[in-house]
């Protein structure tokens, strides 16, 4: 190879090292968004214990063990969001997340906690120094059998105590058909914790509880009103049924009305106005 080969040769070489020297400096980093982190003594407000939550809800959304009402016939991401609702309520009384699963059902579409698990958590709470007593009076299987349950809290020298009978709480539900007491020890246990200690079961219903709602046509917490009815069909439900001849004899329809109001007259005359054109 002469020294003029040669050369050029060596040309190429530098300018292609050259080139590739430079190569990255013309490519432009994409920065990626910068994470968040947040610690809240609130387990769902903090982003460690959130991501903790999230892999336990993933885990129990696969498994065929839990409840269906977990994982069946519904989508991954709406499996695994319910999964998280139960297991932030677990971690908030600090309690095994799949024990709390297998005691959750679902009543119209809402979740619910059997009784037991309930009952259960208030004596766990460590606000009570003095464990849920029942005492029991009046004739067994009567709607006059009647429970009286206390319990002491840390703040108090004296028990706190509530009572109702089989009358007074029991519902359609088929289980006061079996075992009255037992139902009558369940519900007065969580009628103790609403009146005495709330925030151990803030939010959360029992079974009895649910359906009271759903039957009597009252609306559980988080559900919107229907919206009112407008015009001559809103007075009619608002009247109710046999309104029919009454309603439609007085009032003017909606559109009718508006008709009116944009030709600047009367219902009766814009009604005939329009008409001819």
């Amino acid at each position: 190879m002469n020294t003029a080969t040669q050369d050029k040769v060596r040309q190429q070489t530098d300018q292609a090292a050259g080139a590739g020297s430079q190569a990255p400096a013309l490519v432009e980093r994409i920065q990626r968004p910068e994470r968040i982190v947040v610690e809240s003594k609130i387990p769902v407000l903090d982003t460690a214990m959130f991501d903790h939550m999230t892999r336990i809800a993933k885990l129990m959304a696969s498994s065929s063990l839990v409840p269906q009402h977990l994982n069946t016939n519904m989508p991954e991401g709406e499996a695994i969001a319910n999964c998280f609702l139960v297991t932030n309520q677990a971690v908030r009384w600090n309690m095994d997340p799949f024990a709390v699963a297998q005691h959750t059902y679902v009543y119209k579409g809402k979740l619910g906690y059997e009784g037991k698990l309930i009952a259960a958590v208030i004596n766990t709470h460590p606000s009570i120094i003095k464990r849920l007593n029942y005492k029991y009076e009046g004739a067994v299987g009567t709607a006059n059998r009647k429970v009286t349950v206390t319990a002491r809290l840390s703040s108090d020298d004296e028990d706190r105590s509530i009572s109702g009978t089989v009358a007074e709480w029991k519902t359609g539900n088929d289980q006061w058909t079996g075992d009255a007491d037992q139902i009558l020890s369940y519900r007065g246990a969580r009628e103790w914790a609403r009146r005495h200690l709330p925030e151990a079961i803030l939010g959360v219903y029992g079974d009895d509880e649910l359906e009271r709602f759903t039957t009597s046509g009252a609306r559980l917490p988080g559900e919107q009103a229907a919206q009112p009815q407008r015009g001559a069909s809103g007075l009619k439900a608002a009247l109710g049924a046999g309104a029919e001849a009454a309603t439609d004899a007085a009032v003017i329809d909606d559109t009718q009305a508006d008709t009116a109001a944009t030709l600047g007259s009367d219902p009766v005359a814009g009604t005939d106005i329009a008409a001819e054109t």
